[in-house]
């Protein structure tokens, strides 16, 4: 019986053994990733001119440890538009007012680990990612006089205008959470949800990616 036992464990070591390299030369070591989606504003810009989400364009390079851990590099670009807003108590005796048009371009470049939790029929995957990056933060504030004619209608005059724009590089933090789908062996598809923290100054910024995308197995 031990001899038995003595054997069954030294075929299984000699199986894990032999087994590790083909495993590691299946998996697709370099990927690629391209993803889009929204983003919502979180306390991007003020709350009297925010208008719902924004757009979200993001890509990266994907260098997989081994079947559950991965090393991602991204760049990822997220932009708000604020509602335009007239502002007539400015000339309360006139028929003459400032529309007010905010903007905020958020460009973040990140390092993060991303852990797969467990496989379902070796296909669906849920995972978290965690990193640390690079927050570019610019905000546009424009001033558009206009005036109103007697149909109640705004003319927009472009030419005197007045924008006032703001950027600062701040460090950032980024959690998140996703579905990893193999479409096929050099295809991925995924779904996923970030938390975005920008240290920037006064307050810091927060918003929150939702995107989806796909990641392609690169030779080598």
């Amino acid at each position: 019986m031990a001899y038995t036992l003595k054997s069954l464990l030294v075929m299984l070591f000699a199986g894990l053994l032999f087994s590790a390299p083909a495993y590691a030369n299946d998996m697709n070591k370099w990927e690629l990733l391209l993803d889009g989606g929204f983003s919502a504003p979180g306390n991007v810009l003020s709350d009297n001119v925010r208008d719902g989400f924004g757009t979200n364009l993001g890509a990266g390079i994907v260098r997989n440890l081994s079947r559950t851990l991965s090393v991602i590099g991204a760049f990822d670009y997220s932009n708000f538009h604020g509602r335009d807003i007239p502002m007539r108590n400015l000339y309360p005796n006139m028929n003459l007012g400032t529309i007010r048009k905010d903007t905020a371009h958020l460009f973040a470049v990140s390092t993060s680990a991303k852990v797969k939790l467990f496989s379902i029929s070796n296909r669906i995957s849920p995972y978290f990612v965690n990193g640390i990056g690079c927050l570019r933060y610019a905000t546009q504030k424009e001033l558009l006089p206009y005036y109103q004619t007697a149909e109640q209608t705004n003319v927009v005059l472009p030419d005197n205008k007045s924008v006032t724009k703001s950027a600062e590089t701040v460090f950032m933090m980024i959690w998140g959470t996703g579905v990893d789908i193999r479409f096929k062996q050099s295809i991925h598809l995924f779904v996923e949800g970030n938390f975005a923290l920008g240290f920037t100054g006064g307050s810091n910024t927060h918003y929150i990616p939702l995107k989806m995308g796909v990641r392609f197995s690169l030779p080598g």
